[in-house]
């Protein structure tokens, strides 16, 4: 929920790592890295060894997006308690619906197709992901009809 609510707010994926150690790394890069004393669980995780980086650093969270999320009066401090490594101490999306950040105005509508719709593209990872892969292929068959070389990095 945390990651949603951080995208819908930046416009743009939080943390797309490339496969699932990358992911672990860019999480623990802005979330900081966990400590017995924020999350004393995280020992028990199977691949923790592996994944935790053994460096500790602190969150930058806050200091990379305040800036960005700062017309929007409390999403910065309701990201961080979504984000919250410990799942036991997270804020969970049933808390959330009570945090400052939703009581403020506009309040939600009665009827949500008062909100209108969402634009079809750019929203979604998959969806980015797809298209930029659309247009890649494309413009390197278009190159492949004109007889142009194709360099190894697909350009």
């Amino acid at each position: 929920v945390g990651c949603i609510f951080a995208e819908l707010l930046l416009g743009r994926v939080l943390f797309a790592g490339k496969d699932e150690a990358d992911q672990a790394h860019l999480i623990f890069k802005v979330l900081g890295t966990p400590s017995d004393y924020l999350w004393p669980k995280h020992r028990e995780l199977p691949l923790a060894s592996t994944l935790v980086p053994s460096k500790a650093s602190q969150p930058i969270l806050r200091q990379k997006y305040a800036a960005k999320m700062e017309q929007h009066e409390g999403a910065i401090d309701l990201v961080e308690r979504l984000l919250n490594l410990d799942p036991e101490a997270r804020t969970t999306a049933d808390m959330a619906r009570n945090q400052s950040y939703f009581m403020m105005q506009p309040l939600q509508p009665e009827n949500p197709q008062e909100l209108g719709e969402l634009p079809r593209q750019g929203l979604h990872e998959y969806q980015t992901k797809k298209t930029r892969r659309a247009a890649r292929q494309a413009a390197k068959a278009e190159r492949s009809e004109k007889g142009g070389k194709i360099r190894s990095d697909g350009k």
